[in-house]
């Protein structure tokens, strides 16, 4: 379950966790499939659940008795009906499911709405019915306070929503709420629900990587740390283009001075990894704490692990929507900088070397010169250039003889 990526569908979730398995096999077993499973349950496809808005916010908009009216998940009595004038249409409308799922359906749906900022507030009674207050919006009014929403945990885009309603607006929908909708549901999968798988994957790890009940305690101290380097760390999660910050999450103070020096000690690196797991579960798609993430990982010559090269990478690639052409080269230094800062691994510092050539063509060379590696593009192109000088003395060799 830890090798599943943080964009991984419902639907493959689920095909993962279903205990009815239809080709007979046995169903999976295990405290960490049983956690998904039950975790997927409340879980709906985006089509799905985006039908849903679209009927409750037509049923609410179009209910003459605005600006309150009664949203029905159940049957009601006929003295309810009678009393309040209310129907069955929207009760009809859920279809067949049992009530429990109606009204959860139902109360979910509400919410996303009030995010989007149609609906202003709801009560029930508990026996049949949501009392709904609602309001009237333009489609860019809804755009702005998804937008205002998204920006509170996607904090890349804190101080730049072109990028976000870019991809709102090139997303499928026959209109801008539509889509506004459809992003919403999208993201919430993507970003909210990756916090609990985190939050799973972190357990996971602990108990999968168990070696003695001290390590164990000493892993879980650095998971609820609080002190000076957690407040340096949600500072960089928080403020996440203020690049020169980065290196103080691998450094500390010397011991005879108050300069700044790495941390080269792996122990206290993979303490440090530890503790960042915690920011990790609320944090996806940071720049800087991807990039935290990577080195760290790095340092432990674990690179290949979800939060090692996935993340360090998801940094590369989307660098050039927020920095400028000068700003991305000092933030490929500041990485290559800690990386010889906290004494990278030689396998390590390929893995950085070759990483930042994939997306940056042509950096290979000064960067396996600051990381003290061999050029192997150039390495390559000189062993063939020896390969061909011995084949051409070769041939005239033997043209002599």
């Amino acid at each position: 379950m830890t090798c599943l990526p943080p964009k991984t569908p419902l639907a493959k979730l689920k095909e993962l966790t279903d205990p009815v398995d239809i080709s007979g096999r046995p169903p999976p077993k295990g405290d960490m499939l049983r956690q998904f499973y039950l975790f997927q349950m409340s879980q709906g496809e985006v089509e799905e659940e985006l039908a849903v808005m679209l009927k409750l916010r037509d049923y609410v908009l179009t209910e003459p008795k605005a600006p309150t009216v009664n949203v029905l998940w159940d049957r009601p009595s006929e003295e309810f009906r009678k009393a309040s004038g209310a129907g069955e249409d929207f009760f009809k409308k859920l279809g067949k499911m049992s009530t429990d799922n109606k009204k959860a359906v139902t109360e979910k749906a509400l919410y996303r709405l009030s995010i989007l900022g149609i609906i202003e507030d709801w009560t029930t009674d508990f026996v049949c019915h949501f009392a709904v207050r609602f309001r009237v919006l333009p489609d860019e009014a809804v755009l702005h306070n998804l937008l205002t929403h998204v920006v509170k945990y996607q904090r890349d885009d804190a101080d730049d929503t072109t990028n976000l309603e870019k991809q709102i607006r090139y997303l499928p929908g026959d209109t801008l709420w539509e889509k506004c909708g459809r992003f919403l549901l999208q993201w919430t999968w993507e970003t909210i629900t990756f916090n609990r798988r985190e939050s799973l994957k972190n357990l996971y790890d602990l108990c999968v990587n168990f070696k003695s009940s001290e390590s164990f305690k000493r892993s879980l101290e650095n998971y609820f740390r609080v002190d000076e380097l957690t407040i340096i760390l949600q500072y960089i999660a928080d403020n996440p283009k203020q690049f020169a910050e980065w290196p103080k999450a691998f450094q500390h103070k010397a011991a005879q001075n108050a300069d700044l020096t790495f941390v080269r000690d792996k122990s206290i690196l993979k303490a440090r990894a530890e503790t960042l797991s915690r920011i990790l579960e609320s944090t996806n798609e940071n720049l800087a704490i991807d990039t935290v993430s990577g080195l760290l990982q790095l340092a432990q010559s674990a690179y290949d692990v979800p939060q090692g090269r996935a993340r360090l990478e998801n940094t590369l690639s989307r660098m050039k929507n927020y920095f400028s052409v000068e700003e991305q080269l000092a933030v490929l230094q500041t990485m290559v900088v800690i990386g010889v800062g906290i004494n990278l691994p030689e396998t390590s510092r390929y893995d950085l070397a070759e990483s930042i050539e994939r997306f940056y063509p042509g950096s290979y060379n000064w960067v396996s010169n600051e990381l003290s590696i061999i050029h192997i593009p150039q390495l390559t192109a000189t062993n063939q250039k020896i390969k061909d000088l011995n084949q051409k003395l070769y041939e005239r060799f033997s043209k002599k003889n």
